[in-house]
């Protein structure tokens, strides 16, 4: 994502962190999907894990960064916008409308840290 120039991280905060807090949340969620029989492209999955870890750190407001758009994923993954979209409503999107407690717990967790 870097290279491509698509991390809007202001300065005030750390790029580095940012990019830690985004990993994982990225790992808790694609962790939290093992369980599921999920039937996409495992790129288009990861991508899309990315993408819904971006919202809720701008949702919770951990980093001052921007929304990662799914036109920007699309791009750097290399897949079509429908995918992430289908795939965010169809997998991620529970995450962000419903957050489960272990997953509240772990952004409060980072908050605190920043």
């Amino acid at each position: 994502l870097e290279d491509r120039g698509l991390i809007f991280v202001n300065p005030i905060s750390k790029k580095v962190d940012y990019k830690r807090s985004l990993i994982l949340l990225s790992s808790y969620l694609l962790n939290k999907l093992k369980d599921k029989n999920v039937s996409s492209n495992p790129r288009g999955i990861a991508a899309c894990s990315i993408y819904t870890s971006n919202i809720l750190i701008t949702k919770y407001k951990i980093f001052k960064c921007k929304r990662l758009t799914q036109k920007h994923l699309a791009i750097v993954s290399n897949l079509a916008e429908y995918t992430i979209r289908e795939n965010y409503e169809k997998y991620f999107s529970n995450f962000v409308r419903n957050p489960p407690e272990d997953l509240l717990l772990h952004l409060s967790l980072l908050l605190s840290q920043n």
